[in-house]
């Protein structure tokens, strides 16, 4: 029916036509769109939180060195300063942790996208890649998060400033992992809505000519 206006109409109704497909979408596969579009803006957004945090927290560490350079003529830190440096290294491992998690809830929706356009004939075995490079960095993530207790415990020993070196080193290598993940998110996103496109056009190429 389609093709049957298209060779009948003026240029102006086929301007029309044309406009109006794109807005509404011809086919099937244009309706997931909006839903793959929503999850780069989440990555987005939750990327400009975890600048925002990245730079508070850095302060913190900052000024906690400071802190303890002040005092490296001591044997030890005071037991003030000691907890200062426990409580920051909580509070950063609560909020990586939060950050971590915030990521894999939107790794496994994309995950379930991805399954679901497979379901549909769509290929997407290279977004399929670079999710799994952003579950890799997670996992990674995870783990390093997981060794700043033993970084904590050390900050009462002989040597606190190399304990505070170390967590800082640490938590630059944990939010190295999480910025990774940031990207390989992007990629597979703009992988799905590439592969979204190529089936759209497959099934519109298709569509058999109608004449009379």
């Amino acid at each position: 029916m389609h093709h049957i206006l298209l060779k009948h109409s003026s240029p102006y109704i086929l301007f029309v036509f044309v406009t109006l497909s794109l807005i509404f979408g011809v086919t099937a596969f244009a309706q997931e769109e909006p839903s793959v579009t929503s999850e780069a803006d989440t990555i987005r957004i939750q990327e400009r939180q975890e600048n925002r945090t990245e730079r508070a927290e850095e302060r913190e560490v900052q000024k906690a060195e400071r802190t303890e350079v002040r005092e490296e003529r001591r044997a030890q830190l005071e037991s003030s300063v000691q907890n200062r440096i426990i409580n920051l290294t909580r509070n950063l491992t609560a909020r990586l942790a939060a950050g971590i998690n915030r990521l894999n809830d939107i790794t496994n929706r994309i995950d379930t996208r991805i399954n679901k356009l497979k379901e549909r004939g769509v290929e997407t075995s290279s977004a399929e890649s670079e999710l799994t490079k952003a579950k890799t960095n997670l996992d990674s993530a995870a783990s390093a998060l997981a060794q700043f207790d033993s970084i904590t415990e050390a900050v009462s020993g002989a040597t606190p400033r190399e304990s505070l070196t170390a967590l800082r080193a640490q938590v630059t290598t944990v939010r190295d992992l999480l910025k990774q993940t940031h990207e390989n998110l992007r990629n597979t996103v703009s992988l799905l809505k590439e592969s979204l496109k190529e089936a759209q056009n497959a099934e519109t190429d298709g569509e058999p000519e109608v004449t009379n």
